[in-house]
């Protein structure tokens, strides 16, 4: 019976593995093809203005770098065949994190942009902009802070508590 439920057990261990691999693959393939269409997309944004291709070549270019980071935390589990330590399963969150409140600054600071050169932009919705602002812009300093922190004070070899 010992040697069945090791059996199962080596199964599973080597079926986990390859559904991480497959997602690894696919992630990669995600990132490809957000770049690809970023890069036509930009293309055809150009007859509306650099300023305006530019701003949605830098968002689209930011997501695909969250599906790369989200590649690298698959391939950190990949390679430490279980629960890395602390920092190494968190700074990639983290990361994501950041890339994403940048990715949504980004796109408000657009948006205001294009409506105040349009002369639609209302006072509410400059004020809800601000706030937004405000957040993300707060949510990147307490990242970066986190960031810093568990760069300085936590071992890089601390295993995670199961």
């Amino acid at each position: 019976m010992n040697e069945l439920f090791a059996a199962a057990v080596r199964t599973l261990e080597r079926l986990d593995r390859l559904t991480y691999l497959i997602a690894g693959f696919v992630l990669v393939a995600s990132a490809l093809t957000i770049t690809g269409y970023a890069l036509v997309a930009f293309v055809n944004k150009l007859g509306e203005g650099f300023l305006q291709a530019s701003i949605t070549l830098i968002n689209d270019v930011l997501l695909a770098l969250i599906v790369l980071e989200l590649l690298r935390t698959v391939l950190g589990f990949i390679r430490a065949r279980g629960l890395p330590n602390v920092s190494e399963s968190l700074i990639p969150f983290l990361v994501i994190g950041g890339i994403s409140a940048t990715r949504r600054i980004l796109a408000v600071g657009a948006s205001i942009g294009v409506e105040e050169a349009k002369g639609t932009l209302e006072p509410m919705r400059f004020s809800q902009a601000m706030v937004e602002l405000g957040i993300s812009g707060g949510l990147i300093m307490a990242i970066g802070l986190t960031l810093v922190i568990l760069r300085t004070y936590l071992p890089r070899n601390e295993p995670l508590e199961p």
